[in-house]
């Protein structure tokens, strides 16, 4: 993991702009993966966002031990609940934990020359991959880039919704977008987060309750 400083580019009037995070994941999951991912969603504490660039073809010739894929998952869900926005950028291959990564983010920006894919041909990932790409962007996707067993290419990541944003230049895209939401009040990132990645899967009164219980935190905000 390599951290860069925090850009001041970004007038937010807080002490630093958006921590950019580069995230390679070519090796086996070990659990200095599993740190550093606990360490990139602790840094949101000091940012006022996060960039990971995410990278890797990283998957297993053999599934790593349970109790690793457990604290992996444990990790992510704690990266998920930053209460900063993320961005996830990509320019190469984004595969199985990259892609796991990728997904956790609000934004997701790409190059050209990004490719996308649970893992590659022959070789087995046992995360939670299938279930974010259905959660958030539904089955058919899922479904492809199963029974493929391929790389979705940039433009395709883009059709089907995995990629928001295809542009040449993925920091200063991310750059230009954060510098236009430093602007707006400062919401209530994680809980907002949340609220989208459970709507795939609540029933109409279970989601209401939890938007209930939202607003009436923001109005007590307010009042104070």
């Amino acid at each position: 993991m390599t951290i860069a400083e925090p850009t001041t580019d970004i007038p937010t009037g807080r002490p630093s702009g958006p921590t950019f995070v580069e995230l390679n994941f070519d090796d086996g999951l070990d659990r200095a993966a599993v740190e550093t991912i606990t360490e990139t969603a602790a840094l949101s504490a000091q940012a006022t966002a996060l960039v990971l660039q995410v990278s890797g073809r990283g998957a297993e010739d053999v599934a790593p031990e349970l109790t690793v894929v457990n604290k992996w998952e444990a990790a992510l869900r704690s990266l998920e609940r930053a209460d900063v926005p993320i961005v996830a950028t990509a320019t190469g291959p984004c595969h199985a934990r990259a892609l796991e990564v990728f997904l956790t983010a609000d934004v997701r920006i790409a190059s050209p020359t990004a490719t996308f894919a649970l893992a590659d041909p022959g070789r087995v990932w046992p995360g939670m991959a299938l279930h974010r790409v259905v959660t958030q962007i539904g089955a058919h996707v899922a479904r492809r880039l199963l029974v493929e067993q391929g790389e979705l290419s940039a433009q395709d990541a883009l059709d089907v919704a995995l990629v928001d944003r295809l542009v040449d230049d993925p920091r200063a895209e991310a750059l230009r977008m954060l510098s236009v939401t430093s602007r707006l009040p400062n919401p209530d990132h994680a809980r907002h987060r949340q609220l989208i990645f459970d709507a795939g899967s609540s029933s109409f009164e279970e989601a209401l309750g939890r938007h209930l219980a939202a607003i009436e935190r923001l109005l007590r905000r307010i009042d104070e």
